[in-house]
């Protein structure tokens, strides 16, 4: 009885450090983003603060969230699916104003200083922010679910074609060149050449191309990236949709649709466009239809 006794009492024991590493990880997970956020910003390398965004503000709202809500989750009282409110002071209309001012101000700054700087940084994290308010805000409500989503399709957008169109020909690191060297090749030939090698697996990815630059007059460059980057920012009212589906909350689809384009492998396929991204595509179509 001694020994059962004692093996209670040292479970008991370690289940009340791991409640006090619960109770606290909301705060460290909320204080490490922001400390190395501060750290990059003091090096200026502003560079890895883009790409690290994603992960700053998953980070940063997934705590904020567990430390408001702490008294519920330990309670017992939240549940699945449950409605949560950061606070009830919002106002949708507000917010939605406020978002349209910063957004506007967005769009000058680049169009002034054609650059990614600090500055253009912090108008991505004001955009993306007042979005996540606009999530919780108490009366936002359905009437105010199209407007969230096209508000974070526009920010996405922001994000993403100044990364393409800022600088002349941004390829990174992927094979880009080589299929926009096929896809000229195409229109100057205007057949399909049989020395596509590895590449002929994607005839139908470069026919797509073809055609969209034909029809719209641009070069190939621009249209490659029109044709393939916006199915990913359409696919966005897919992922809501879906996770609708599931848990019949518009605030929990609102963040699903969030967290797909916060996750770094969408962020890559928007920036350099694959072929593979089209399957993707047709795939959460799919999923959508059954």
């Amino acid at each position: 009885m001694n020994r059962l006794s004692k093996g209670n009492s040292m479970i008991q024991k370690l289940l009340r450090v791991l409640l006090n590493i619960c109770y606290i990880l909301p705060y460290v997970l909320l204080a490490a983003p922001i400390a190395v956020y501060l750290f990059l910003l003091l090096i200026g390398n502003f560079s890895w603060m883009f790409k690290g965004l994603p992960l700053f503000i998953s980070l940063v709202l997934v705590s904020i969230i567990l430390i408001i809500n702490r008294k519920k989750i330990f309670s017992g009282d939240l549940k699945l699916c449950s409605e949560i409110y950061l606070s009830e002071r919002f106002s949708p209309q507000q917010l939605l104003k406020i978002f349209g001012i910063v957004f506007s101000a967005a769009i000058i700054w680049i169009l002034v200083t054609d650059t990614r700087d600090a500055v253009f940084l912090l108008f991505i994290i004001a955009l993306y922010s007042l979005i996540v308010l606009q999530i919780f805000a108490k009366d936002s409500g359905k009437r105010f679910t199209p407007l969230i989503l096209l508000e974070l399709m526009a920010v996405f957008v922001l994000q993403v074609f100044t990364t393409l169109f800022t600088h002349a020909y941004y390829y990174g690191w992927t094979d880009v060149p080589v299929h926009l060297n096929l896809i000229q090749t195409i229109v100057e030939s205007g057949h399909v050449e049989s020395i596509l090698g590895q590449y002929t697996n994607y005839c139908l990815f470069h026919i797509d191309s073809v055609m969209a630059s034909l029809l719209s007059g641009l070069d190939t460059y621009t249209t490659l990236y029109l044709t393939a980057t916006p199915l990913i920012i359409v696919s966005t009212v897919f992922i809501y949709h879906i996770a609708n589906h599931f848990t019949k909350s518009s605030q929990l689809s609102l963040l699903a649709s969030f967290f797909y384009l916060m996750i770094p492998v969408v962020i890559q396929y928007a920036v350099y466009p694959m072929p593979r991204m089209h399957s993707t595509i047709a795939f959460i179509i799919i999923l959508y239809g059954m």
